[in-house]
Order: structure tokens, then sequence, then C-alpha cells
């Protein structure tokens, strides 16, 4: 079958590609995806699985070139779409006479060039991109520069447009303090969860009582209420109905955390449990 000169010029420009990120992992992407490639950044075969990208290929028999650069129309709802994507995103193309391939970040592009030059670009069909004759696909390195750098600024951004919960505006910055809020948070419903398991318990509602304190105890926490929620569930379950390991398995882990953290009172009544447990093993026996 003798294929069209489209495909033909997709072919030369996708070997073209293959061969530069040799090196690196270049997986294809669906033709309904809108992207060609997803491709991640590789050093000594050593994969750094943060830094990925994606890349946008076309072919060209017709570029006019000036002095420093050379233009390429997109369509709007392109680059659009490519802004909404949290990795970089490339746009390689392609010139068939001279068998050399340029590129631009997209999105770099966009907000650095665009948002400046032409503010209402996002409200027209088509732009004319301007791609630098210097950005030819010859050093690796410097791909892997711009992804490294375009990643990290892709996730600020995302930060700072990130919608915060109001007066929690001037933390967002700073992870351990967020850490604290979520901490106190969790403990807030933890109490809620404790205080709905007795409003359950009181309507004999035993099965949903035991659910609030499954979803503490899945928790993992390394406190008080990972010990008061796996007393309650050894104390709520049936023992001839449950496997015996599974309560000697629970009550071991209680004694050791009560030990960890200094609750004595909990390390005594965990090993009762563990005295009992073992006693009803063989009685069963």
């Amino acid at each position: 079958m003798i294929k069209d000169k489209n495909q033909e010029i997709r072919d030369k420009a996708e070997a073209l590609l293959k061969k530069f990120f040799a090196s690196w992992p270049f997986n294809p992407l669906p033709d309904d995806y809108g992207l060609d490639f997803y491709i991640t950044v590789a050093e000594n075969t050593l994969i750094k699985e943060k830094y990925n990208f994606l890349v946008q290929l076309k072919g060209s028999e017709s570029i006019s070139y000036k002095k420093e650069y050379f233009a390429f129309k997109m369509d709007i709802k392109h680059l659009r779409s490519y802004l909404e994507i949290p990795i970089p995103v490339l746009l390689v193309i392609y010139d068939v006479k001279t068998e050399v391939g340029y590129w631009i970040n997209v999105q770099r592009y966009c907000r650095n060039i665009l948002n400046i030059e032409s503010p209402k670009w996002i409200e027209q069909k088509t732009k004319n991109l301007r791609i630098p004759l210097e950005n030819q696909l010859t050093d690796i390195s410097t791909i892997k520069q711009e992804i490294i750098e375009s990643t990290n600024e892709n996730m600020r951004l995302y930060v700072e447009n990130l919608k915060w919960p109001e007066g929690y505006e001037n933390i967002k910055y700073n992870p351990e303090e967020i850490k604290k809020v979520i901490k106190k948070s969790e403990i807030k419903n933890i109490k809620m969860r404790i205080q709905t398991s007795i409003l359950y318990f009181r309507t004999n509602n035993l099965r949903e009582m035991q659910e609030q304190f499954f979803e503490i105890y899945k928790l993992k926490r390394k406190d008080v209420h990972h010990l008061q929620a796996t007393v309650a569930i050894m104390t709520t379950s049936n023992i001839f109905s449950e496997k015996l390991s599974t309560f000697i398995s629970l009550t071991n882990e209680g004694l050791k955390l009560s030990k960890e953290i200094g609750e004595q009172t909990y390390e005594k009544v965990f090993t009762f449990f563990l005295h009992y447990y073992n006693s009803f093993e063989l009685i069963v026996k």
C-alpha cells in the first residue's frame, strides 16, 4: 500500500523524535488523546519518575524562515487545553526539507510571551507561534533542564491557583503548618465519630457503631484514639463468628502501641485480652 504524503511526513518526524529521545522511555499516545507522546526524563538509565512531559509533533514542507525564528500557526483551543495540563507540553516541528526538528515549551510560551505581547490572544481562533531557530533538537541536556524547570514552575503555579479554605491562605506555603491543621481536623473528626458511635449504641445499631470505630482504626494513628478504636472493635465483634487469629493480631498490635506511647492502662487491657484469647484458643482446640 502506497503511503500518502502526510503519513510519510509523519513517519519521518516520528523517526527523528525517537532517535533523539532514544535513551528516555518513549510512549506513543492514542490518536484521540490530542497529543502524540508521553516521555520520561532519564539519565544513565536511572528514570527520574518525577519528570515527565508530553509532545505534540508536527511536520512541514513549507517553513518560511526569518532571521531568528519561523512562524507556526496553532489553534487557540489546543493552546488552552495545553495550559490546563499539569506537566510540560513541548511542540516539536519537523522540517522535512532540512530534516531538522525545532521545539518550544508551549505552556511557557503562552505565559511568558503571548500573555505579555497579546493579552487577548485567548479570545482568538488561531495564533502564530514564533519558533526560535536556536531551539533545534540537538542537545538532550537542554531539554532535560527545560523539563525540570518547567515541571517545578507548573507545580508552583498550580499551588498558587488553588482555592484554599477561608482563613488558611496564610499557611498554604508552609507544609508543617498545613500538617498541624490536618491533624487538628482529623482529631475533630475522630471525636465526632466516637460521639456518633455512642448514638448508634443507644439505638442498638451495633453494626453502624462498629463501622465508626473501623474508620478511626484505618487512620493508623499512633495515639490513644487508635487504641480506643481497637478495643471497641474487639469488644463488639463476635469471637465465635470471626477468626481467633484476627483478635490475637489486634491485641498484639494494641499491646505494642500501648508500650510505645506509654499508655499503661491500655497496656493492662490488651495484656488481659491476650491471655483471654490464648486461653480461649486452648479451649477451642
